[in-house]
C-alpha cells in the first residue's frame, strides 16, 4: 500500500508546483502590465525557483531588468537564455544593449557578430552591427555587413545612406556620390542626397559641381529659406554676382507664378521679396568692387529687369510691413547709374586726351622732321 501512495504524493506535487509555476508567471505578466516592477521581479524569480531551466522565463525577467536600467543582472539572463535555448539571437541582442549601457562596445560587438551567425539573412541585426561599428570608426567592417544588408534588401535607403556614411569618413568621395547617385535614380527630387553631394565637391573645392547640386534643390524646394540663404553666401563668397542675379530672377519667376495661380488677391510672398532687396544691396555692394564699366552696365540692365518684374507684384503689405526697402532699392539702382554715367564719362575724358596726345605727338614728328630737312 505504501509503494502506491508514494508514486501518487509524487505526481500531485509536480501537478502542483506545475500549476503554481503557471500562476506566478500569469500574475508577473499582469503586474508588468500594471507597471508593478518589485512585486512582477519577485514573482518570477519564484516562478524560476520551480522552474529554473525556462529560457522563456529567464528572458522575460531579464527584459523588465533591461527596462529598470538594471544591465549587469539583466545580462545575467540573458545568459542564461543563450545557454539554455537555440532561439538565441534576441537575447544576443538586449544583451549587446546592455554592454553599450556599460560602455563595454567591443563585448557588444561580439554578442552582435554572434547573433548574426546564428541568423545571418537578418537586416535588422547587420544594420545594428554596422551602426555600432560605425561608432568606433571600424568604417571597413561596418561597410561588410552594410553590402550584406543591402544584397538582402535592394535599394533599401537607409542602408545606402549608411553606406555613403562610412564611405565619406573613408574618404572614398567617388564612391560616395556615385550611392548617393544610386538613392537619385530611384528619386531624383532627393533632396538629402543632392545635399550630400554638393558637400563632398565644396569638400573638394570643387565649385561648379556644388553651385549645380545647390540649384537643384532650390529647383525641387523653392521655399526652403535655410538652404537658399546658404546658397547666396556661398555665391558671395565665390564672387559669382551674375549667378546671385540669376537666382533671385527665378525667384521673382516663381512667385509670379503662384500669384498668378491664386484665387486672392492677397500675396504670401513678403518674405521672399525682403530677401530678394537684401540681395540686391549685396549685388550692389560687389559691382564697386573689381567690375569694368562695361561690365557694370551689364549688370545694371539686369537689376533693372529685377526691378521691372518687381512692379508686377502686389507690394502694398510689404511697404507697409518694411517701408525702406522700396526706396532704398531704387536709390541704390540711381546711384549705381550715376556711377556708371561717371565713369563713362571718365572714359570719355580719357579717350579725349589720347586722341589729344596722339595729334600734339604727330605735330612734334612732323616738326622734327621740318627742321632735320636739309
Amino acid at each position: 500500500m505504501r509503494k502506491i501512495i508514494l508514486p501518487i504524493t509524487l505526481l500531485l506535487s509536480s501537478f502542483t508546483q506545475a500549476n503554481l509555476f503557471s500562476d506566478y508567471v500569469e500574475l508577473a505578466r499582469s503586474l508588468v502590465q500594471k507597471n508593478s516592477s518589485e512585486k512582477a521581479e519577485y514573482l518570477y524569480r519564484e516562478a524560476l525557483e520551480i522552474k529554473p531551466d525556462s529560457p522563456e522565463i529567464q528572458f522575460e525577467l531579464g527584459n523588465l531588468l533591461y527596462k529598470h536600467s538594471n544591465w549587469e543582472k539583466a545580462i545575467e539572463h540573458y545568459k542564461q537564455v543563450i545557454a539554455l535555448s537555440n532561439n538565441k539571437v534576441s537575447a544576443l541582442i538586449n544583451m549587446s544593449l546592455c554592454l553599450l549601457q556599460l560602455h563595454k562596445k567591443e563585448e557588444a560587438i561580439e554578442c552582435l557578430e554572434e547573433a548574426i551567425q546564428a541568423n545571418p539573412c537578418n537586416p535588422n541585426l547587420l544594420t545594428k552591427l554596422a551602426a555600432l561599428l560605425q561608432v568606433e570608426n571600424r568604417d571597413q567592417e561596418a561597410l561588410q555587413y552594410l553590402r550584406i544588408c543591402l544584397a538582402l534588401s535592394p535599394g533599401n535607403k537607409k542602408v545606402l545612406y549608411s553606406i555613403c556614411d562610412s564611405l565619406i569618413k573613408l574618404e572614398r568621395f567617388v564612391d560616395a556620390i556615385n550611392t548617393y547617385k544610386t538613392i537619385l535614380q530611384e528619386d531624383p527630387e532627393d533632396i538629402t542626397a543632392i545635399l550630400k553631394i554638393a558637400e563632398i565637391h565644396l569638400q573638394l573645392e570643387q565649385y561648379d559641381e556644388a553651385i549645380s547640386c545647390y540649384k537643384k534643390v532650390i529647383h525641387f524646394a523653392p521655399e526652403n529659406e535655410e538652404i537658399r540663404s546658404f546658397f547666396i553666401e556661398l555665391l558671395t563668397e565665390l564672387g559669382r554676382t551674375n549667378e546671385i542675379i540669376d537666382l533671385y530672377e527665378t525667384i521673382i519667376a516663381q512667385e509670379k507664378r503662384k500669384q498668378s495661380d491664386t484665387v486672392a488677391a492677397k500675396p504670401n510672398s513678403d518674405g521672399n521679396l525682403a530677401d530678394l532687396l537684401d540681395a540686391i544691396t549685396i549685388v550692389r555692394l560687389q559691382l564697386k568692387s573689381s567690375h569694368t564699366p562695361k561690365e557694370k552696365e551689364s549688370l545694371l540692365q539686369k537689376l533693372k529687369s529685377i526691378q521691372k518684374n518687381m512692379e508686377s507684384f502686389d507690394l502694398h503689405h510689404l511697404k507697409q510691413t518694411t517701408p525702406g526697402n522700396i526706396e532704398e532699392f531704387t536709390k541704390d539702382l540711381s546711384n549705381l547709374n550715376e556711377e556708371i554715367l561717371y565713369c563713362k564719362q571718365k572714359q570719355t575724358k580719357l579717350k579725349k586726351r589720347i586722341k589729344y596726345a596722339s595729334i600734339l605727338k604727330n605735330q612734334i614728328k612732323k616738326n622734327i622732321e621740318q627742321i632735320f630737312q636739309p
